[in-house]
């Protein structure tokens, strides 16, 4: 019986070394596919650009040329994010990222993304949190960013996007980014964090499916967690970090 228990037991382990050796396999296909996606993305996307910069030189000066032009520079920046999403997400994965932590202010970094992301008239902040956090300041922006973009990208047109900043217990620190959306819209909470997973609604609007698996992975490397919280018309993500506090 011993034997028996033996034999079997070294057959599933063979078992789960060849599937641990596949799914390693099928992570490093796909990330020499997106590495040689991008790479051949980025030289036609950089005569594009050109194009469009030559463009603006002997287009006509009238609303309707600009708002060709706009669009034409909008189209460009939205595939470069893409871009510099799946080569984040692959350095990420193969560890190819040093984390670097220090004092960073955290206030100051919020009202900065609010800005770049175009969204003054939409977010209400409440910032509990005095002084800086201690955190990697070029991974937490793409955290932040990530998530910032998911809540203008997925919310109800105009409505407000709330951002709460707390501490956790005697050294943590969160930020909260928290939204509304159509019932519609709502994502299987089981598979948020996958990548490229969309749900049905979302498939429609533009977007590479690796933003929240990103910021998962982030958030790991900074020593935190991101959550997400979604109730009826509300969805929320929070990212906690035990410690951290200056």
């Amino acid at each position: 019986a011993t034997d028996q228990q033996l034999a079997m037991t070294q057959q599933d382990l063979a078992r789960k070394e060849a599937q641990l050796a596949a799914e390693t396999a099928a992570r490093e296909d796909k990330r020499t596919l997106l590495d040689m996606l991008t790479h051949e993305v980025r030289n036609p996307l950089a005569t594009i650009r050109l194009a469009g910069k030559s463009l603006e030189r002997v287009a006509p000066d009238d609303a309707f040329s600009r708002k060709r032009l706009e669009n034409i520079h909008q189209a460009i920046d939205s595939i470069d994010a893409v871009i510099e999403r799946c080569d984040l997400h692959n350095r990420v994965e193969s560890d190819g990222i040093t984390v670097h932590q220090q004092p960073l202010d955290l206030a100051g970094l919020i009202e900065k993304l609010i800005k770049e992301h175009d969204l003054e008239e939409r977010c209400r902040i409440r910032n509990s949190l005095s002084g800086n956090v201690q955190s990697d300041g070029q991974l937490l922006e793409v955290l932040l960013s990530n998530l910032l973009d998911n809540a203008r990208k997925y919310s109800v047109p105009e409505t407000e996007i709330s951002i709460e900043v707390q501490r956790v217990g005697k050294e943590g620190w969160q930020v909260r980014i928290g939204n509304q959306i159509n019932p519609d819209m709502a994502p299987d909470s089981k598979r948020i964090f996958e990548r490229y997973y969309r749900s049905t609604q979302a498939q429609r609007m533009g977007g590479s499916g690796l933003g929240l698996a990103l910021c998962q992975r982030i958030a790991s490397l900074l020593g935190g967690t991101v959550l997400f919280n979604g109730t009826g018309d509300e969805a929320s993500f929070t990212f906690r970090v035990e410690s951290g506090l200056c």
